[in-house]
């Protein structure tokens, strides 16, 4: 079964304005880029009648990244690492992919009811700065993207390649709080702060999300087949279209690549 996409006519109405959140000094809001989705399987809350769409998120929630249930990173509330039943109401009935259906046939939730799967327990990466609305808008409309990027409220962000064993024996996730390596030539690069063995003082970062390195060959541009100036820095042939500041080699071995990188929100205690 697949979701068939309807249009969707302009309608205008007073608008709701709920928020429960408000800013006392200024803060950086990450751009996330093609993961600043919110999961499409939240269950709805409040319906802003000016839009004639629900929230699925308030402004002022604590956010984190899943990548298990939809297949691909996606913001979902933070859970303080418990698993909460995810419960469908009726206002969820023709408007919110059930979760259950997302990784085999989507589909939109046809009852009320508690779904199967569950949110992984998850840890913070930042908090909703105005109010999110329903994720599935575009798995039901042909017309329509009323928020086809969001972005949260942190520090400053930066984006750094995970080379040798950092890629495999780290084992980053959306919230886990970086240290720097303390030996040999790993020293100084990013590792997984553990609670209970590393000092709070060393501390300097929480993963926003963790994704594989791009290649050019999955943009239309096709980026890998481009010849730049030499020496300028560009993605191209040279590199295989992979974003210049990613392009590095593992340590141990320079004849091999770095496959994964992480966005950190950058945090000093």
């Amino acid at each position: 079964m697949t979701i068939a996409k309807t249009l969707k006519a302009a309608r205008g109405y007073e608008r709701s304005g709920f928020s429960r959140f408000a800013e006392i000094a200024e803060g950086e809001r990450p751009a996330l880029g093609p993961v600043a989705k919110v999961a499409d399987f939240l269950p709805v809350k409040v319906k802003d009648e000016y839009f004639n769409e629900y929230w699925v998120l308030y402004a002022g929630t604590i956010l984190s990244m899943d990548k298990t249930l939809q297949g691909v990173n996606r913001i979902v509330p933070a859970n303080g690492l418990t698993t909460p039943a995810i419960v469908y109401g009726t206002a969820d009935i023709g408007i919110t992919v059930d979760v259950d259906t997302e990784l085999t046939s989507p589909a939109l939730v046809a009852t009320a009811h508690s779904a199967s799967a569950v949110i992984p327990a998850n840890k913070p990466i930042g908090w909703a700065w105005h109010n999110i609305y329903n994720g599935a808008v575009e798995a039901r409309l042909i017309n329509y993207e009323l928020q086809p990027f969001v972005s949260i409220l942190c520090d400053y962000e930066i984006e750094v390649p995970l080379i040798d064993a950092l890629a495999g024996v780290q084992n980053f996730v959306p919230g886990s709080l970086v240290k720097p390596g303390c030996t040999g030539v790993e020293q100084g690069l990013p590792h997984l702060w553990v609670n209970g063995v590393d000092s709070a003082e060393q501390i300097c970062g929480r993963v926003l999300y963790r994704d594989t390195i791009p290649f050019g060959t999955s943009s239309r541009s096709r980026i890998d087949l481009q010849k730049p100036v030499r020496g300028l820095g560009l993605s191209g042939t040279e590199n295989g279209g992979r974003p210049r500041h990613l392009d590095v080699y593992q340590l141990a071995a320079p004849t091999t690549r770095a496959t994964d990188f992480i966005r950190v929100n950058i945090t000093l205690l």
